[in-house]
């Protein structure tokens, strides 16, 4: 627990991208590619179902969902 305080009170070192020598056109929002547009939680739809059990026995049902819509082929 000792070391896990002492280490919380260490400031963390944040550099700038003059620091670092980059290209400030080369990083963040300037040299994205992609943009968001929103964020947003889907409309509830029928069918949708929550699968119980273990990992082995969810994915064996996935795989057998997947392939009765026509998913697998």
């Amino acid at each position: 627990m000792r070391g896990i305080r002492a280490v919380a009170s260490v400031p963390i070192p944040t550099f700038g991208v003059s620091d670092l020598g980059i290209d400030p056109g080369a990083v963040g929002q300037a040299a994205a590619k992609v943009k968001r547009v929103d964020y947003f939680v889907p409309a509830l739809g029928k069918g949708a179902e929550m699968l119980k059990g273990s990992r082995e026995e969810n994915v064996d049902k996935v795989l057998e969902l997947v392939a009765a819509k026509g998913g697998l082929k």
